[in-house]
Formats: C-alpha cells, structure tokens, sequence
C-alpha cells in the first residue's frame, strides 16, 4: 500500500462509519417513536338527557358519547363496555352494556354510541330534582391495532354525572378511587 492510497481509504472508512452511524440514529428514532404508532381512541365529545319518569318512579338518562381516534394506525375490533353505579352508593355498581361497537375506525375515523341509562329513585315526601341525582360512569374502549395484529389496547373514561346537565364530566381521582373496587369486581384487573 502507498502512501497515495492512504487518504481515499480513510475517505472511503469514514463514508462507511457515517453509514453506519445514520443507520443507528435511524433505528434508535423509529424505536421512541413506535410507541405513538398507533390507535389512540379519545372520548371527543359527549352530551346527554335525563328526565323523571313517574311509575315506578325513576330517572331515565339518554347519553350520547362520540369517540375518535386521534391516533396514527386505525382501530379494529372495538369493544365497549358502560358500567353505572349511583354516587352515593359506588358498591351498586353494574354492568350496563358489553358490546361490539365497530368493526374498523380510520385515523381522524368517528364513531357514536347512544346509551340510555334508567336509575330507580326513592320518593321521600317530594318529587326529587334532577339536579340532585348523581352518576358514576364507566367506559371501557378495547381495540387492536389495524396494522399490527395481536396488538390490543384499551381506553377508560371515568365520569361523574349529575342528570339533568348537558354533559358529564371527568370523574376526580378521589371519585376514580371510590368506584375503582368496584369496578375491578365486575370487569377485572386492566393490565
């Protein structure tokens, strides 16, 4: 080897090592972004009814929830589940639905779930207010990743009600806390 050589080989080993370094910086970028890489179905918007309904005496709620995904793979396979208790009495949670709700949600994708809800009330001298009836509610969204088979997330919204309002929402963490148990008896532990 001459001298001549010298300076084309390490032009021709530092090429390399910059290949090999992009290639690197490459893997490592795609490997922190994977996570965000897929459906991610958020609770857009929701509104709701609720009315008192004289015999037997009971509060009927009409709720309309629209889901999106704002992810960045579709959805498949949606599950919804809705559990109900009242707030006073989170150990009266139950089940209310366990359905298949969409076979497919594209990126930027919506989808609505109407769901009415009936609460008996006890009658204490007067007819009570809506105002003052109050509602823990559960949603549990599960999906799988259109693009990636066997790869299955899941979504909760915890919300707190009180009929006769617009809207329900976000439950607190001391609400969460309260129902959780709950909750976990009928539906299991989420992993």
């Amino acid at each position: 080897m001459e001298l001549k050589e010298l300076p084309t080989i390490i032009s021709a080993a530092s090429a390399l090592l910059a290949f090999c370094f992009s290639i690197y910086v490459y893997t490592q970028t795609r490997r922190l972004l994977q996570p965000t890489e897929r459906p991610i179905i958020s609770l857009y918007e929701q509104k709701s009814k609720g009315e008192f309904i004289d015999n037997p005496p009971r509060v009927k709620t009409n709720l309309m929830f629209l889901f999106k995904n704002i992810g960045k793979h579709p959805a498949k396979d949606l599950q919804l589940r809705i559990g109900v208790s009242p707030k006073k009495n989170p150990e009266m949670f139950r089940k209310v639905i366990d359905v298949s709700v969409a076979n497919r949600i594209d990126v930027e994708g919506i989808f609505n779930w109407n769901q009415s809800l009936e609460q008996m009330v006890k009658l204490e001298g007067k007819e009570p207010r809506l105002e003052e009836i109050e509602l823990y509610i559960y949603l549990l969204l599960t999906y799988e990743d259109a693009f990636r088979p066997g790869k299955n997330y899941y979504d909760e919204f915890w919300l707190s009600y009180i009929t006769g309002r617009a809207a329900a929402g976000h439950a607190t963490m001391q609400e969460k806390l309260a129902l959780e148990p709950y909750v976990k008896k009928i539906y299991g532990e989420r992993k």
